[in-house]
């Protein structure tokens, strides 16, 4: 229900008939993706990206963190790029 009402295009869509917003994406376009992904999965961009999404809410939990709600954010961030992570490997297959 969220991935429809958003219209965003997931590793599921590759999987599944290749379908994003109602259209069938030519296979050009999906092997774009598919190279794309596994290039920013192991460029340096991303590793800087990551080292630093991941250092910022443990950061600002160390100076300004107040409760268990501060705890619960910074896990939430993590959980973030978890899933960026995981998604670039899904679609780099």
């Amino acid at each position: 229900m969220v991935k429809k009402a958003f219209e965003n295009f997931s590793s599921d869509d590759l999987l599944k008939g290749n379908r994003w917003k109602g259209q069938v994406m030519p296979d050009e376009f999906l092997a774009a993706i598919k190279e794309e992904a596994a290039t920013f999965k192991s460029s340096q961009l991303w590793k800087v990206l990551k080292a630093e999404l991941q250092w910022f809410p443990i950061k600002s939990l160390m100076e300004q963190g107040k409760d268990g709600e501060d705890i619960r954010i910074a896990r939430i961030f993590g959980n973030v790029v978890q899933v960026i992570d995981s998604t670039l490997e899904r679609l780099s297959k």
